[in-house]
């Protein structure tokens, strides 16, 4: 898809499974199970997307899916498919090397969005997936992750970005910002504090990237 000054394409990075029940709400499960089955430990399949962004100088990546770094159990709970290739492996295949990505813009950091911002070395240090990119976040999100609440503890794994102020490749942002010309991130607070969104557009066409938002 062509949106201005970009070309943007959508990734799979991954099936994963959680429970339904946490994932509609208030929504009976007799309606949400019509289109969205549970299994046996009522989970529904889920499927992560990131969106690859191609600029004339830039080259930027929305969110890195959930990563390779599971154990064995928790790929079971989770559904993850352990043949499924990893984020710098599904841009390999996109004919995207992971080393040129310029720029990583996470919506927040919950593990099923930035799982892969780090992976495991053959030493099994930790390293970025993205060594020369700048990772875009907000501020408040990135404070909430650092000491989350019982509601959400789970899904914060300081593993997934811990290195980040580290390496010195973290650009903490303030409320809404332009990251170029045309494309620019906006908050939605709700699902996280300090969750940001992504929307590309020229004169004709919008896109939003709703993170879960939606």
């Amino acid at each position: 898809m062509r949106i201005g000054d970009f070309d943007l394409t959508a990734i799979e990075a991954g099936p994963m499974k959680l429970d339904g029940g946490a994932m509609f709400g208030s929504v009976p499960k007799a309606l949400w199970q019509r289109t969205h089955p549970a299994d046996q430990d009522n989970c529904i399949a889920l499927s992560c997307r990131v969106l690859l962004i191609r600029h004339r100088i830039r080259l930027l990546l929305v969110d890195t899916g959930m990563g390779d770094k599971w154990s064995e159990k928790e790929r079971r709970i989770f559904g993850i498919d352990s043949d499924y290739p990893a984020m710098d492996e599904a841009l390999r295949r996109c004919g995207v090397d992971a080393a040129a990505v310029t720029d990583v813009i996470l919506t927040h950091l919950h593990f099923d969005h930035a799982g892969g911002v780090t992976k495991r070395n053959p030493q099994g240090s930790l390293q970025l997936t993205f060594p020369s990119a700048r990772h875009w976040l907000q501020r408040r999100n990135w404070e909430t992750a650092q000491g989350p609440g019982p509601r959400e503890r789970a899904s914060y794994r300081r593993e997934n970005f811990e290195l980040l102020r580290e390496e010195d490749s973290l650009k903490l942002l303030d409320g809404e910002a332009e990251i170029l010309p045309g494309l620019r991130v906006i908050c939605s607070d709700g699902h996280t504090q300090g969750m940001q969104l992504v929307v590309v557009e020229d004169d004709r066409t919008t896109l939003v990237y709703c993170a879960d938002l939606i």
